[in-house]
């Protein structure tokens, strides 16, 4: 809490440790769970309203006939829920073949837009998607994040801008989850609405109606 963190997301993918540990291998359900619960009775208690915690469920076969209850488990507890609609990791996972789009009807990714990855060896790939580092804009041992992202991820996010998606690199042309970024949020207040949506906007000043698809690059690079 005193690392000036804006915004902790914490992926559960279960409400009971049956569903949730069959999904996330090696994971303890209680241990998750009770950490959360501690980490926010302590924020109660010392007054604090940063980070944002955001509990996130996505959505598997295996889970989604749990899902009503996990909204209505941790609103009760005060924060911001997510909901996502069921991923296809970048083609990795047979279906969503349909949700492919390379025309003008498609919009820029906003996983590409405001996320990249770093995978275990110190690649860092295209977007939390690309679970198999697909595209590999670069590596830690050799440059920094900050010359990954203002460089080859830079690219291609001026391709998604400009609306060039048959550019594209394979793992964005042939994605089926391009859309799914924004899943579906749930609040339970107006003012945690409010503060979140506003923490939101302060990272997607690329997305102004304002500034032309060819200037709003300069928007996207990191300067501190």
């Amino acid at each position: 809490m005193d690392c000036g963190l804006d915004r902790f997301i914490v992926s559960c993918d279960g409400h009971t440790r049956e569903t949730y540990e069959k999904i996330r291998v090696g994971g303890r359900f209680d241990r998750l769970y009770g950490g959360v619960k501690l980490l926010l009775e302590t924020m109660r208690r010392e007054g604090r309203t940063r980070p944002l915690i955001e509990l996130q469920f996505s959505m598997f076969s295996e889970n989604e006939y749990e899902v009503e209850d996990f909204k209505r488990f941790w609103l009760q507890e005060g924060v911001v829920v997510k909901v996502r609609p069921k991923l296809y990791w970048s083609g990795n996972v047979k279906g969503g073949w349909d949700r492919v789009k390379t025309d003008q009807t498609r919009v820029p990714c906003l996983w590409a837009m405001d996320t990249c990855a770093i995978h275990w060896n110190g690649n860092v790939v295209m977007c939390v998607v690309d679970c198999d580092g697909k595209y590999v804009a670069g590596n830690l041992e050799c440059q920094s994040i900050k010359e990954t992202w203002n460089g080859p991820l830079k690219w291609i996010r001026e391709l998604h801008l400009r609306r060039r998606f048959r550019e594209l690199p394979e793992v964005c042309r042939g994605c089926p989850d391009w859309n799914v970024k924004g899943a579906q949020a749930f609040f339970p207040n107006s003012e945690l609405r409010s503060d979140y949506e506003r923490y939101i906007r302060m990272g997607r000043t690329f997305m102004t109606e304002q500034v032309s698809p060819q200037d709003q690059a300069v928007h996207i690079g990191v300067d501190g």
